[in-house]
């Protein structure tokens, strides 16, 4: 399934406006161009800051784009500050990668919100083979992140 399949299966659809604060310690966003996007399910909204580089010339992000990057931040959410470091090529005593990690983490509590655990699960593995048969999972996983939420509510 595709992340346009699935965003029209679950009924998100998403509207984008140029514009949006920048993050100073986010090389990259000096010179992408910000957009605030607003996902939208039901009653629910959710409201970030996504950014196009300078390749996409102006254009605005499609609603894949937007879940693809939600994907794989997602993924890093899950992850120690250590393992975060690692894989994404930061060194462990920088400030800027402990902000990056943060707001990740931040932005990963508020797409579960938005989404709820069995669709954000859905788009954890949105695009995977289902090989390894993962039948077991309860959301416990996901435990942290949502006492995370309440507490920064």
């Amino acid at each position: 399934m595709t992340f346009a399949q699935w965003a029209e299966k679950n009924g998100i659809t998403m509207t984008a406006h140029k514009g949006g604060r920048r993050r100073k310690w986010v090389e990259f966003s000096l010179e992408a161009t910000p957009w605030t996007v607003t996902l939208a399910r039901g009653d629910k909204q959710l409201r970030c800051v996504f950014f196009m580089g300078l390749a996409h010339q102006g254009k605005p992000p499609s609603l894949p784009q937007v879940l693809r990057d939600s994907q794989f931040d997602i993924s890093s959410a899950g992850e120690t500050f250590k393992e975060f470091c690692g894989n994404c090529g930061y060194d462990l005593d920088s400030r800027r990668a402990y902000h990056i990690f943060g707001y990740i983490r931040r932005d990963a509590r508020r797409l579960l919100a938005f989404l709820g655990a069995a669709l954000y699960y859905e788009l954890c593995h949105l695009g995977e083979e289902e090989e390894d048969g993962d039948d077991n999972w309860s959301g416990d996983e996901n435990a942290e992140l949502q006492a995370q939420e309440r507490e920064d509510d």
